[in-house]
C-alpha cells in the first residue's frame, strides 16, 4: 500500500517536470528549424558557386541537388512536430556530409 501511495505522489512531479521540459523543448525547436533552414540555404549557394566556377559536373551537380531537396523535405518533415534531439542531430550530420561534399 505505501509502494502504490509513493507511486501516486510522484505522478503529478513527473507532469510539471514534463510540462516545463516541454516548453523549453518547443522554443529552442523553433530556433533549431531556422538553423537549419539557414544551412540548407548556405548549401545551395555552395552548390551554386561550384557549378558556376565548374568544380561541379552534371552529374554531381544532379546528386547534389537531389540530395539538398531530400534534406529540406526531411527538415520540413521533423518540423512539423518539432525537432528532438535526435532529428536534430541526423539532419545535422547530413549538412555536414553535404557541405564536405561541396568543398571545392
Amino acid at each position: 500500500m505505501k509502494r502504490l501511495l509513493i507511486t501516486l505522489a510522484a505522478i503529478p512531479i513527473a507532469t510539471v517536470a514534463v510540462e516545463a521540459n516541454a516548453q523549453t523543448y518547443v522554443t529552442s525547436s523553433a530556433n533549431a528549424n531556422a538553423t537549419v533552414q539557414n544551412q540548407i540555404v548556405q548549401l545551395q549557394a555552395q552548390l551554386d558557386a561550384g557549378i558556376r566556377s565548374g568544380a561541379i559536373d552534371r552529374t554531381e551537380r544532379r546528386r547534389l541537388r537531389q540530395e539538398i531537396r531530400t534534406l529540406a523535405r526531411l527538415r520540413t518533415q521533423y518540423a512539423a512536430n518539432g525537432l528532438n534531439n535526435q532529428e536534430w542531430t541526423v539532419l545535422q550530420q547530413r549538412v555536414g556530409n553535404l557541405s564536405q561534399q561541396l568543398q571545392v
